[in-house]
């Protein structure tokens, strides 16, 4: 199996439970699984990946406030997202880093 990572950079504030604003510069990773050699459907090239998430996350939350979305709950909207613009099981993984040492990972669920 081939696992096809598209990294992109977006700022982005949200409000803090004391009611202030705090901003970030976060790295989202997108993660595709992909069988080498196939052809069709599934198979996917960095052009595609990175016109999906341009088009349905990146458009919708850089540069923007985020209200009171955690990078957790952040990662399962974006999962949600993108998973029709590619056929079941080709999305693998979503990570998202707010911070140096601080990321999540998502897979999707069960």
């Amino acid at each position: 199996m081939l696992y096809l990572t598209k990294k992109v950079h977006f700022s982005a504030s949200h409000t803090l439970k004391s009611g202030a604003f705090r901003g970030h510069n976060y790295v989202l990773e997108v993660t595709l699984l992909r069988t080498p050699g196939e052809r069709g459907e599934a198979s996917f090239e960095f052009e595609e990946l990175t016109e999906a998430i341009e088009k349905k996350i990146l458009s919708q939350v850089n540069c923007k406030h985020l209200d009171e979305k955690t990078a957790e709950n952040l990662v399962k909207i974006f999962w949600n997202n993108l998973e029709t613009a590619f056929p079941k099981g080709v999305l693998y993984e979503i990570r998202l880093q707010k911070a140096e040492c601080e990321t999540v990972s998502y897979r999707g669920e069960p």
